[in-house]
């Protein structure tokens, strides 16, 4: 009996955990469907490519791939900055340099019409460097700080700010100085009045060209301190200083007359005493109480002779070179580009002598390069590379002395092969050079004074009368 009922619970026992067993657990929730995740958008990738293309527009006269002087080296200079830098390439745009189409227009055009086709560098004429700046079309250097700016001469400072900034850098100018042959002079005369033995026969250009007066004119004018302007900024000339240089003509003229003998009355005192003269031929005593007439030789005023109808005919100092080179004048105002691509070992460079011997000449042409507008500092720093290479002392004074342009720098003139006493000369000829008055200013003053030098040469007016005649006809 008691073995049945244990049977009995152990077989309700087994039957329950069966029924637990197959009893299936609760599934949980199903969860409701999403989205994948949004692909992230990659940022866009801002790396500077494998080869970087600086462009570099030149003006026609520094095209490095045509036969011009210098251009040869040029294009060598840009292949070696290639080499140097195998992430840079230069990409040359050559055009003409003033003028509808020249460099000045095609940027300032470019600027608000295809920007993408800007320069990073340009080559412009000096002259038009402020007005490119003051368009906004250029970008101050001073930040940049190039190399070699402290080496620079003061005339390529001057010429290369605008304001209080810089905005370009001088590649090479031209100018006027003098030209001797040095187996005549040890040196040239440096003032008007220094006594040379035997006198030299001067030779410039005094002609002018369309009515204009040369640089060789203008040079003595503002060297004996005459101004173009007056306290309002209105062209005027300084009478002193311009019947000074007119006066100078006038003696050369005389001189080449050479010595003059003229009469001369002697009155004695009023009691009878000995007067001793000295004639052309000899020492005469006249004891006379009676004025005497004797003959007196006068010596030229200055050692510089010239003649007007030969500098009457010279209109340009290429001319006045010409001239020189083939024998004709003991010293002459010459352009520097031509005596230095033409010179001789016979012939020296010197300051033109001036009324008080201060050496000063004008810059009368100028390259300068500059930085155009970028918003992108990473390419500016690439852009000033390539213009601190063409800068650099080595490069810009091997360039300028083969393409026949100064150098801008003390340390490119110090790579130019020449000898110490041309160096020297040259040093003292450019730290005296300023940059050309305002074309404007020129283009009122200038017929002006070369009339006045017309007509002292061809003996049409005194220097007196020719000076005053110029001063009013400005007022």
């Amino acid at each position: 009996m008691k073995a049945r009922l244990l049977c009995g619970i152990l077989l309700l026992v087994l039957t329950g955990c069966a029924q637990a067993v197959a009893t299936p657990f609760s599934e949980l929730p199903t969860p409701e469907p999403t989205l994948p995740p949004p692909t992230p958008t990659p940022e866009p990738f801002s790396a500077q490519p494998l080869i970087v293309t600086l462009r570099l527009w030149l003006p026609e006269e520094l095209d490095p791939y045509d036969g011009a002087p210098g251009a040869q080296l040029l294009a060598l200079q840009l292949a070696e900055f290639s080499r140097t830098y195998p992430d840079l390439q230069v990409e040359v745009v050559v055009k003409k340099a003033h003028g509808r189409g020249g460099l000045l227009d095609f940027l300032r055009t470019a600027r608000d019409a295809a920007p993408s086709v800007l320069p990073d560098l340009i080559v412009l004429d000096a002259g038009e460097l402020e007005t490119a700046a003051r368009l906004g079309l250029l970008q101050p250097l001073d930040p940049l700080a190039p190399t070699g700016m402290s080496e620079r001469f003061p005339f390529a400072s001057e010429m290369g700010e605008v304001g209080d900034s810089t905005y370009g850098l001088i590649l090479g100018v031209d100018l006027e100085h003098l030209a001797y042959r040095t187996q005549l002079l040890d040196a040239p005369p440096i003032s008007w009045t220094q006594p040379i033995s035997p006198p030299v026969h001067f030779i410039f250009p005094a002609g002018g060209k369309d009515h204009q007066v040369n640089d060789a004119t203008l040079i003595q004018y503002l060297a004996a301190g005459g101004r173009l302007t007056d306290a309002a900024n209105r062209p005027s000339l300084d009478q002193e200083a311009l019947l000074s240089v007119l006066q100078f003509y006038q003696d050369c003229v005389t001189a080449a007359a050479g010595p003059q003998t003229v009469p001369m009355v002697i009155t004695p005192p009023p009691v009878t005493a000995t007067v001793t003269a000295t004639l052309t031929s000899g020492t005469e005593v006249i004891s006379s109480a009676q004025p005497v007439t004797v003959m007196v030789t006068i010596p030229p005023p200055v050692s510089i002779v010239l003649s007007p109808t030969l500098v009457l005919s010279i209109q340009d100092a290429d001319q006045a070179w010409e001239m020189f080179k083939h024998g004709v004048g003991d010293i002459a105002v010459v352009r520097a580009g031509r005596f230095w691509s033409e010179g001789r070992g016979d012939m020296g460079a010197a300051p033109i002598p001036t009324r008080y011997g201060r050496p000063f000449t004008i810059v009368r042409r100028g390259w300068a390069m500059a930085m155009v507008s970028h918003d992108d500092p990473a390419r500016q720093k690439l852009a000033l590379l390539l213009l601190n290479w063409l800068i650099a002392p080595e490069h810009n004074g091997r360039w300028s002395r083969v393409a026949g342009y100064l150098p801008a720098t003390h340390s490119a003139l110090r790579e130019w092969r020449i000898s110490d006493r041309d160096r020297s000369a040259l040093r003292r000829i450019m730290e005296a050079a300023v940059p050309p008055p305002p074309d404007a200013i020129v283009a009122t003053v200038g017929p002006v004074l070369q009339e006045a030098v017309e007509e002292v040469l061809l003996g049409q007016a005194s220097p007196e009368e020719a000076a005053a005649r110029a001063v009013q006809r400005l007022k």
